[in-house]
């Protein structure tokens, strides 16, 4: 995923080795059937790369560029239903205190572009067991 590159061009204010257009482009292949990002397109979304994702877009400042809000909703709700006590990185998968970080993050960086306050909608009671 163009993460590293995203966090390193955006740290030094230099983005004139990174190829933005192409990074949105390979964003948008990673899309996967319910919303999510997957690492490579075609395959199953997971919260970690869709947190990776969704973080290059926002470094970039492209991500109302490439989510419409159509996208945002279901990424909202696909983040949401991740939640089954603590959190899944994908569905049907256990929980993994790692995908607080991972699904949270998301949350919160869409969260930055909208009105919408997408953690709310977290069981916060379940978060703290």
């Amino acid at each position: 995923f163009p993460y590293c590159a995203a966090c390193i061009s955006y740290m030094l204010n230099d983005w004139s080795g990174f190829d933005m257009d192409r990074a949105c482009q390979y964003v948008r292949d990673c899309r996967s059937f319910d919303g999510a990002l997957a690492l490579v397109p075609g395959q199953e979304g997971h919260g970690g790369s869709t947190f990776t994702g969704i973080a290059s877009l926002v470094l970039m400042d492209r991500l109302d560029d490439v989510l419409d809000s159509e996208w945002k909703d279901q990424l909202v709700y696909w983040c949401v239903s991740r939640q089954v006590g603590g959190m899944q990185g994908r569905p049907n998968k256990a929980e993994d205190t790692c995908y607080s970080y991972w699904i949270g993050g998301t949350l919160r960086l869409l969260q930055q572009s909208s009105d919408k306050r997408a953690d709310a909608l977290l069981d916060q009671r379940a978060l703290t067991k």
